[in-house]
């Protein structure tokens, strides 16, 4: 098995060249999609579920599982780890 294709160019340490499509407004398609993207978000904000809950809501699911596993996350064993 290979390993992937880099989904990041590598760093050169230089700004970023100015691309002009970065001022482009969406498209109409385009905005169809954001428009979605807001709502489904507004319905998320109104029901109190911000990003801040869910990385406390993350953190302690990962705290448990962590105190749960019967062996150190380094000594995995494969798809039979119960952990």
């Amino acid at each position: 098995m290979a390993n992937p294709a880099l989904g990041i160019p590598p760093r050169t340490g230089y700004a970023p060249k100015y691309k002009a499509s970065w001022e482009e407004l969406p498209t109409a398609k385009e905005m169809e999609q954001v428009e979605a993207l807001l709502g489904d978000l507004s319905k998320l904000k109104a029901a109190k579920l911000t990003g801040s809950a869910m990385a406390l809501f993350f953190c302690k699911r990962l705290t448990q599982s962590i105190q749960s596993w019967v062996h150190p996350g380094y000594e995995y064993w494969g798809r039979a780890d119960s952990t």
